[in-house]
C-alpha cells in the first residue's frame, strides 16, 4: 500500500463535528468516498501523485500545501480539516496557476535526488510521471473549484 491522499467535501457543520469527534470523521470520509463514486465533485483523489505535485507547487512558488495544510483532526495525522475560507483561498490560487508553468519545473533527476515520493523510477525521463502529475493537478483544481463554488469545507485524508 502506498501513501495516498484524497480530499472530500464536507459542510462547515460537519467539519466542526469531525474536529470534535475524530472517530466520526473516519465514518464521514468513508461515506463521502462512496458517494464520490457517483459524483466525482465530492472527492479529489490524488493517489500517490501528491508529493510530486507538491514538488511542482514549491518550485513554481504556488502557495498550496497538500500535506501540511489544514487543521489537524486526529492524533495520527490522517485527517486534516480545511474550512470554507481555506477551500475558497486554495481554489483561487489554483485557478491562477497554469499547468504549463508547473510542468516547466518537472525534473525527474532532481526529484529522484530529493527522494520525492514515490520515487523508485516513478518520475521517469519519458514523461509518464509528468502525465500523472497533470492529472493530479486537474483533479485538485476541479475539486477545490467545485467545493468553493458550493461553499463547502473539506477534509484531507492521508493513508499511509
Amino acid at each position: 500500500m502506498g501513501q495516498d491522499i484524497q480530499f472530500v467535501w464536507v459542510t462547515a457543520v460537519e467539519l466542526g463535528r469531525a474536529e470534535q469527534e475524530p472517530d466520526w470523521a473516519d465514518e464521514l470520509v468513508v461515506e463521502r468516498s462512496e458517494e464520490g463514486e457517483e459524483d466525482d465533485d465530492l472527492v479529489g483523489f490524488l493517489g500517490r501523485d501528491w508529493a510530486g505535485l507538491q514538488y511542482l507547487f514549491d518550485a513554481a512558488e504556488v502557495p498550496v500545501m497538500i500535506l501540511d495544510g489544514g487543521s489537524t483532526i486526529d492524533e495520527q495525522g490522517i485527517y486534516t480539516g480545511w474550512d470554507v475560507e481555506s477551500v475558497a483561498h486554495v481554489a483561487g490560487v489554483l485557478r491562477k496557476a497554469a499547468w504549463e508553468d508547473l510542468a516547466g519545473h518537472y525534473d525527474p533527476d532532481r526529484m529522484a535526488e530529493e527522494d520525492v515520493y514515490p520515487g523508485h523510477g516513478y518520475w521517469d525521463r519519458e514523461g509518464n510521471g509528468l502525465g500523472y502529475l497533470e492529472g493530479a493537478f486537474v483533479t485538485l483544481r476541479h475539486f477545490f473549484s467545485a467545493a468553493a463554488a458550493a461553499g463547502s469545507a473539506a477534509i484531507r485524508e492521508f493513508n499511509f
